[in-house]
């Protein structure tokens, strides 16, 4: 196995053997436009392909916020699409789902939204104001839809068609990354 960074400060998302030997590197600075990747996530598909999301924050004024898309191979990343969020979108906690396609949170707009091979599937909630500042989602095996509200220290679960109501929160603010364990339960919390 590998360990993949996204190093906001350098602007890149590299992979390292677990001694500490480096395999590849992606690199956004060029140009002096700064781009922040500041979510990864890489996961194997049904159909056998290994897919990396990498969401990125450009520059104020330079180009549009986006998440980018990779198919991992033997010889590292090849680019497979990307999605052109808009400027001071903030999109955070890409998350590749088993069939390809990707979740990312939009977090200044208060949305998550749904892609397919680069492009826009869905959006919720269909207008602002539900979700405070969305930094990751992921589907739970049910179906229905696991947020990380960040500007709200909330988690919220829902229908991505319908409502959302808070599963828990915390006295902390910095709710920021999801995942769900793929495992029996007693497996998974050591029993």
């Amino acid at each position: 196995g590998e360990f993949i960074v996204a190093d906001t400060t350098a602007g890149t998302v590299f992979a390292v053997t677990p001694e500490g030997e480096p395999l590849w590197t992606l690199n956004w600075q060029a140009g002096g436009v700064i781009h922040w990747p500041n979510g990864v996530h890489v996961a194997t598909t049904t159909s056998g392909e290994t897919l990396m999301a990498v969401s990125l924050l450009v520059q104020a004024g330079a180009g549009d916020d986006r998440v980018e898309v990779y198919t991992i191979g033997t010889a590292g990343p090849e680019p497979r699409w990307t999605y052109e969020a808009g400027d001071a979108s903030w999109p955070h906690g890409p998350h590749v789902e088993e069939d390809g396609s990707v979740l990312a949170s939009l977090a200044a707009r208060g949305q998550v939204i749904r892609l397919v091979d680069g492009a826009l599937d869905w959006t919720i909630p269909p207008e602002p104001g539900v979700l405070a500042f969305p930094r990751d989602a992921v589907f739970l095996p049910d179906g229905s839809l696991l947020v990380a509200d960040a500007a709200s220290d909330l988690l919220r679960i829902g229908n991505p068609m319908s409502t959302f109501e808070v599963v828990g929160a915390r006295a902390t603010s910095g709710i920021y990354g999801l995942d769900v364990l793929d495992c029996a339960e007693e497996a998974c919390l050591g029993g």
